[in-house]
């Protein structure tokens, strides 16, 4: 365990009276430090095992500790010693000690203090320093010509003798947009947009995807919407100024999709969807007008992208763009719903609800954390199978 450095006060002070007469008496009351050329006093605050390293040292050889601090207190530009705990040699029998007369002290250099250290004791003339009376481990500089100090901190964000903390919430010293909260930190402040905005904090905009979903109300917050919205954010024109007008809901209309899917939702431009299963919500967007061949066909996108919002990491919002292009959504018979990547990435069969054809396997678009290309991946459902689904919506794209 590293030791702790202890702070003992000496129950004395130096006098001096010229250059001759020094003499050290009860002090302890007194200020700490008052000197001229022909009269003065200090107190000294004991540092056991400590030394303060600078290089501008006056260094000669004294018998005690007490010598040392005369020697200080007799010259003017003293202001703490190191006094050596091992004798460097002897004179007439009596052992000599290293004493280290300091310009400066461990407040204003205190990154050279070092404790612990064997070879050294340290000397420094009592301050109010020691009490650590600056807020936030600022550093505190004495002045011993009017036995005061100051605290060194930037202004703002911090105030008074004691650098306090400026509450910039409180008192409207922020920037923080006024469609965010603002939260008040030691020296700084954080701003975090309210619910239904998104943004920096300084900076927040209204969700204006203008999407009504049943899913994301139940299941969901404004952090879904504002996830969504940054996805569709990144699909270059084709959102903006857009409302989505849903066209299919598996729990209102039914899941059969061939009385409902593309009936309602055929050729009507681009498209978005979601899935739920239990707490999971995905999905994915296509900028290709749904359609039911006669034929299995399969649509080239250079936009068309999946997503996850809530998946087997909890709320973790996670996009997936297309790779192989020219099979991005596919287009077949009546029984197939929304289908992306060749049948794979993401495939919704009719009665998706009922009947285990749904699926999810990495193929045309980017692979999803820790699954394998055309794999059954569980990061969407957390089932690594065919699986059932709870409920489904598509929305279409409508200029305003």
């Amino acid at each position: 365990m590293k030791a702790l450095t202890i702070l003992w006060v000496l129950c004395f002070a130096i006098f001096f009276s010229g250059a001759n007469s020094t003499k050290i008496t009860f002090n302890v009351g007194k200020q700490a430090y008052y000197r001229k050329p022909e009269f003065g006093y200090l107190n000294f605050l004991f540092h056991p095992n400590s030394t303060l390293e600078v290089d501008d040292t006056r260094q000669f050889h004294a018998q005690n500790y007490k010598q040392c601090l005369l020697a200080c207190a007799s010259n003017l530009t003293c202001l703490s010693i190191n006094f050596g705990k091992k004798p460097i040699f002897f004179y007439q029998g009596k052992a000599q000690y290293l004493c280290e007369m300091l310009p400066t002290d461990k407040y204003n250099s205190s990154s050279k203090f070092q404790s612990p250290n064997s070879d050294f004791n340290h000397y420094s003339i009592r301050s109010e320093c020691s009490k650590s009376p600056c807020l936030h481990n600022f550093t505190c500089i004495p002045n011993y010509d009017n036995d005061t100090y100051e605290c060194l901190c930037p202004r703002p964000p911090y105030e008074g003798k004691y650098c306090k903390d400026v509450d910039e919430c409180t008192t409207g010293q922020h920037d923080c947009s006024g469609n965010a909260n603002c939260t008040n930190t030691i020296g700084s402040f954080n701003c975090t947009c309210k619910d239904g905005y998104v943004g920096n904090g300084r900076n927040c905009t209204e969700i204006t995807i203008a999407l009504e979903s049943d899913m994301l109300r139940d299941y969901g917050n404004y952090s879904y919407h504002a996830a969504l919205k940054t996805f569709m954010d990144e699909v270059p024109e084709d959102v903006v100024n857009t409302r989505w007008t849903r066209c299919w809901s598996g729990k209102n209309d039914g899941f059969d999709v061939t009385r409902t899917f593309h009936p309602q939702c055929d050729g009507k431009g681009a498209t978005v969807t979601l899935v739920r299963k239990n707490q999971y919500i995905w999905g994915g967007y296509t900028d290709v007008p749904w359609s039911s061949p006669s034929t299995n066909t399969f649509y080239n996108s250079t936009k068309s992208f999946i997503f996850t919002l809530f998946n087997i990491r909890g709320f973790n919002p996670q996009k997936f763009n297309i790779i192989k292009t020219n099979i991005a959504v596919y287009h077949h018979h009546h029984n197939y719903g929304p289908a992306f990547g060749g049948l794979k990435d993401l495939k919704i069969h009719t009665h998706a609800s009922t009947m285990k054809y749904n699926i999810n396997k990495p193929y045309a678009y980017a692979i999803p954390p820790g699954c394998a290309y055309n794999q059954y991946c569980n990061f969407f459902t957390g089932i690594e199978d065919l699986y059932t689904i709870d409920d489904i919506e598509v929305f279409y794209k409508n200029t305003m």
